[in-house]
């Protein structure tokens, strides 16, 4: 596009610059002006306007903003019609958000009249969320950007999608050190059990045990005979080992402990085990708190079915240092 400033009679079809007040009201910047927004100039006594002239490879922003926005979502992702050059998208279900931060950043690199803004990746989404804007800053951007684009997304995996949280049917153990109850229990099923129906998700049977291995491995098969998946371990001591009492108990009923701690906080000592297909989670104590925690993040994507490996949980601790939750057994800093 070329800037330049001209005289009305030559700016048809050209972009005005510059929104303008008029004896018929205002002219606003962005539009393809057309002989009747000329003769309003001409009967507003305006001769000489700024105008960006349209070259040949030059697409237009509203056009551009939405062949992107087009381009970029993948399931469960819906898009608006385009306004001064942006183009919103939106979730259409409550869910998991995944991006390709790789995709974006090589995007937004192409050119600077080109830029997508997101919400991080794997962020919990609600139905009709905004999830990610597209804006083309100037008045057009080339079509040889546009054709960057279509290089660079080659395949229906690297678009931005979001994963469906599914209704599962949840299996919890709590176990307890001593044969009686401890109150705390209580506090913390209702914990949990809210944590659960926020995300779609139901508690379909519990179970209060000894804190042991055989007790444990017997309570995981029982679950997993009553169709329960994922199962979720409360433990009454936190998991400070492979070889410790849940994960143990894990190897003894059948199943394989997949992974031990990870780079968030708080968060950091969670298990990830599995029997079968179905998945098994030792809770780090931070989760009986509903503030914000690393389980969240493990728990989101497995209760909308995403397989989650050990590199997946290794990227997390950039932006792993959550808020303090002062109830935890032993906070992250000492009192001074």
């Amino acid at each position: 596009m070329i800037f330049k400033r001209t005289n009305i009679i030559n700016s048809l079809g050209c972009v005005l610059a510059h929104s303008i007040n008029t004896s018929n009201g205002k002219l606003k910047k962005g539009s393809i002006l057309k002989k009747e927004d000329i003769k309003i100039l001409s009967d507003s006594k305006i001769t000489d306007i700024l105008v960006g002239v349209i070259e040949k490879d030059d697409i237009t922003e509203n056009i551009a903003a939405n062949r992107i926005a087009s381009a970029i979502k993948g399931k469960n992702i819906y898009k608006k019609q385009p306004f001064t050059g942006r183009s919103n998208l939106f979730s259409n279900h409550n869910g998991v958000l995944e991006i390709s931060e790789k995709m974006i950043n090589k995007i937004n690199y192409i050119d600077e009249s080109i830029t997508i803004a997101t919400l991080p990746n794997w962020s919990l989404v609600k139905n009709k969320q905004m999830i990610a804007t597209i804006k083309i800053i100037p008045f057009v951007t080339k079509e040889k950007y546009l054709t960057k684009i279509k290089d660079i997304i080659t395949s229906d995996d690297k678009k931005m999608k979001v994963h469906k949280l599914k209704k599962n049917k949840v299996g919890i153990i709590y176990t307890q050190l001593f044969s009686y109850r401890n109150k705390s229990l209580d506090k913390t099923k209702k914990v949990v059990n809210n944590r659960l129906i926020s995300l779609g998700s139901l508690v379909k049977k519990e179970i209060f045990t000894e804190h042991s291995e055989k007790s444990i491995a017997l309570s995981i098969t029982e679950l997993i005979d009553n169709n329960c998946n994922p199962i979720l371990i409360y433990g009454a001591s936190a998991i400070i080992d492979r070889k410790d009492v849940v994960p143990m108990a894990i190897k003894i009923c059948g199943g394989k402990v997949e992974h031990f701690g990870m780079p968030v906080d708080p968060g950091n000592l969670i298990l990830l085990g599995k029997k079968n297909n179905t998945k098994i989670i030792g809770i780090p104590s931070c989760a009986k708190s509903p503030k914000l925690n690393g389980f969240d993040w493990i728990l989101w994507r497995i209760l909308s079915g995403l397989d989650i490996n050990t590199k997946d949980i290794q990227k997390l601790g950039v932006g792993g240092l959550l808020k303090e939750i002062y109830s935890r057994p032993q906070p992250r800093e000492r009192e001074k």
